[in-house]
């Protein structure tokens, strides 16, 4: 039986040759090695100490594109056929839980944006993971995470500042047309003083004293926080602020007025129901001195209750309002230094001293 012939079973040309002809009449042989020479105008240092022809043609088509093609070795058809990239698997720890906690975070803490997930680079990173997990995540799945997340946190706090004396501090402050109100609230838990945010809420209608106390009451109904609980409020010296705070207090006042007459009614009818009916005009006397006292404890024990602290920075700020007057030459003079080191003649040298800015004059910082 005859062997297979030369070539047989290889790729041949229109014009009989294989690949693998083609490749050795470019290639130098020298014993058992081999050189390229199949530019002629370009000395190619590509040497093989092994002669093996797979490996030539590979580089011709990678390194001598346009020669390749020239002399049969490369397509131009398979050189603009982009072939499918294989990407190799490989085995990764995370479960939903971990993957939900690092999108929350994403936006919560380094500000992105609820769609990041759908910008073409990130689907690039998640869509994988997300297939592995067998969930779909996109802009509005990424708001519900935020919601879960927020009802979680929010039950926390809660439980944190159930029963517990509260100071808040409230703030209002305008960036781009937008006014948003902060609510902070300071309380000792396990031996030191903590602060948490309840809320940044926007307002869109006028900042009334009315209002504002609404907008408070509403977040701390939200934490399950009641009034009775606040034992002061910081504010800054605006007249609304001010005002609100008073409201406050007067919601305070009726809650604990209507709280003692309902106390005192109920001890009235169980008097009434347990006393002999000859006993009552003596009881009646002795009910209206123990309400008198009761009143009197009442208002000697919450009198210190919800307390209005002015801002102390505010009020400094005021303060120096008052004796310097921003017209004042030497207030103009500094204000144009401060502003001319923002240059950016003058940023290099900045970053060399490792320095900060001058503040500039502002009427509430």
């Amino acid at each position: 039986m005859e062997g297979p012939g030369p070539g047989k079973g290889k790729r041949r040309r229109g014009d009989g040759k294989t690949l693998q002809e083609i490749a050795l009449s470019f290639i130098q042989r020298d014993g058992v090695s081999g050189i390229c020479r199949i530019a002629e105008n370009d000395q190619c240092s590509y040497v093989q100490e092994t002669l093996d022809v797979g490996n030539f043609i590979r580089h011709f088509r990678t390194q001598h594109t346009d020669a390749a093609v020239k002399c049969g070795l490369l397509n131009r058809i398979d050189l603009n056929t982009k072939k499918p990239r294989i990407v190799t698997k490989r085995p990764m720890a995370i479960d939903i839980p971990l993957y939900m906690d690092s999108i929350s975070k994403l936006v919560a803490y380094n500000h992105l944006p609820l769609c990041f997930v759908e910008w073409e680079g990130m689907e690039q990173l998640f869509d994988p993971i997300s297939a592995a997990l067998g969930i779909t995540v996109n802009k509005s799945h990424v708001k519900m995470i935020i919601h879960s997340v927020a009802v979680q946190i929010r039950a926390i706090l809660s439980g944190e500042m159930k029963n517990r004396l509260l100071s808040l501090k409230i703030d209002s402050a305008s960036r781009f047309n937008r006014h948003i109100l902060g609510i902070n609230v300071q309380y000792f838990l396990d031996s030191k003083i903590v602060i948490r945010t309840l809320g940044m809420i926007e307002i869109k209608d006028r900042q009334t004293a009315a209002l504002l106390k609404t907008k408070i009451l509403e977040i701390l109904q939200t934490y399950g926080v009641t009034v009775k609980q606040i034992f002061s409020v910081t504010c800054d010296n605006a007249a609304n602020m001010l005002a609100a705070v008073r409201k406050l207090k007067q919601e305070f006042d009726f809650i604990i007025s209507l709280q003692l007459e309902n106390e005192i009614n109920l001890e009235d009818t169980e008097n009434k129901e347990t006393e002999p009916e000859n006993e009552i005009d003596t009881e009646v006397v002795e009910n209206n001195r123990d309400r008198d006292l009761s009143e009197a404890l009442s208002t000697e024990f919450h009198q210190d209750q919800l307390n209005l602290v002015p801002c102390s920075v505010h009020s400094l700020q005021l303060v120096i309002l008052d004796v310097v007057e921003k017209s004042d030459e030497s207030v103009k003079e500094i204000t144009a230094v401060a502003k001319n080191c923002k240059s950016v003649k003058y940023k290099t040298h900045f970053d060399y001293h490792n320095a900060s800015l001058p503040p500039v004059w502002g009427q509430t910082r």
